[in-house]
């Protein structure tokens, strides 16, 4: 067991010095700057870091980079962003309607119960369209003179309460219309 060829024979390599020329690599001097550095290592006297490069604005590339996307970002949501908080305005105002006609199906729809009741549709027909029942005598009282209502404070606004029925007011002012106007003062020139 003899030592042949570089390696020894044991499969462990030999120094370089060792080996010689024969191996067909060529030896080259390394320069201290050209290691790669670790972070523990300090950096070589005649050189300072590489530092990014800047143009002439100051700005780096990766800067630039990054202002490109944060307006191209603005600008494409733009528009959905708008879109959304329109939609929302038209879903609050909907709700708001919504919420108004749900009130009034609810009125409407008590209104429908109460008129399911057959005393609350008589009252109403005796109240507004003077009925009487079979053998009841209806009478409707007109009061001699037209009374004077006092308006909001006490004031007395000289309009007169009729105690008519409805059908008789709407004849009376049908049978007005025909009527030439009565003469009234004409106001003084000054």
């Amino acid at each position: 067991m003899g030592a042949s060829g570089p390696t020894g024979g044991r499969g462990k390599r030999a120094p370089a010095a060792a080996r010689g020329p024969a191996t067909g690599r060529r030896q080259t001097a390394r320069r201290p700057e050209d290691r790669r550095r670790t972070p523990g290592t300090a950096l070589p006297a005649g050189k300072p870091p590489a530092r990014p490069t800047r143009n002439r604005h100051g700005l780096t590339t990766r800067a630039a980079f990054l202002g490109l996307l944060v307006g191209a970002l603005t600008l494409a949501l733009t528009v959905p962003l708008r879109e959304y908080f329109q939609q929302r305005g038209r879903v609050a105002d909907l709700r708001a309607r919504t919420a108004e006609q749900d009130a009034r199906v609810e009125t409407l729809e008590e209104r429908k119960r109460r008129l399911d009741d057959p005393a609350y549709v008589e009252r109403l027909a005796r109240e507004r369209l003077h009925y009487v029942r079979p053998g009841e005598t209806g009478y409707i009282v007109i009061a001699p003179t037209p009374t004077v209502t006092p308006g909001p404070g006490g004031v007395v606004t000289g309009k007169t309460v009729k105690d008519e029925a409805w059908y008789s007011q709407l004849w009376s002012t049908v049978e007005g219309a025909g009527a030439k106007p009565s003469a009234s003062p004409s106001p003084a020139k000054k």
